[in-house]
């Protein structure tokens, strides 16, 4: 059906999905800037470390003198924090 479109409205419809698009992505960066400032700095912390560096729970534990535990714990309540906000829970 799109090799009988006329290029311009082919390209108006193009330009209204990218638009809706740029909208949603808006939509969710915002979401996530709100969740991260419900964030304390070791949260932050924790959350750049392991996914931002990819850096292990252990080694992540050791730079922030935590147990492996707690690093657990801690990212657990981060992740939680961040996606009630973008699930708006």
């Amino acid at each position: 059906s799109g090799e009988n479109t006329h290029p311009a409205i082919f390209l108006s419809n193009k330009d209204d999905l990218l638009e809706i698009q740029i909208s949603e992505l808006r939509t969710i960066l915002n979401d996530f800037q709100k969740g991260w400032r419900l964030l304390n700095s070791d949260e932050k912390r924790i959350l750049e470390l392991r996914f931002i560096n990819g850096v292990s729970r252990k080694t992540t534990a050791k730079l922030l003198n935590y147990s492996e535990e707690s690093i657990k714990n801690k990212q657990a309540s981060a992740l939680r924090i961040m996606e009630n906000n973008m699930l708006r829970l």
